[in-house]
């Protein structure tokens, strides 16, 4: 499996408000290896003792501490901006279970569709 990019946090940067709860970042290189990782890292969650931070602006995948966000990764065209398939730059929404609307959320044929923002649900023995 190519991953285009991972990133794993050092503890400085973890108290920064866009890195609350991150311990590693992946960039996958489609939607189909999004998904998969995405399973994998879900299920060796759901056999762990481990508790999660709810990541600020992003989608929370299953019941774990899996979570995922679309938006600009390179700031090839300017601070917080996305190239719609027009061409033009549109801001990169920063917000819960955001996606834009010329695409289609890719995890939700697996794992239904985003819900609401809310705080975590405590984990049984946490």
């Amino acid at each position: 499996m190519n991953i285009y990019k991972a990133y794993i946090a050092p503890i400085d940067k973890l108290d920064q408000n866009t890195q609350v709860g991150k311990f590693i970042t992946i960039y996958p290189g489609s939607d189909r290896q999004a998904v998969e990782i995405a399973e994998l890292l879900d299920e060796i969650y759901q056999k762990s003792p481990w508790s999660y931070l709810r990541i600020p602006a992003a989608r929370q995948i299953g019941d774990g501490a899996v979570f995922t966000r679309y938006g600009q990764f390179h700031r090839e065209y300017g601070e917080n901006v996305l190239k719609n398939p027009s061409g033009e730059l549109v801001p990169d929404i920063r917000g819960d279970n955001w996606i834009p609307d010329w695409l289609r959320d890719p995890f939700e044929p697996v794992f239904g569709p985003a819900a609401p923002a809310s705080a975590p649900k405590a984990r049984e023995g946490s």
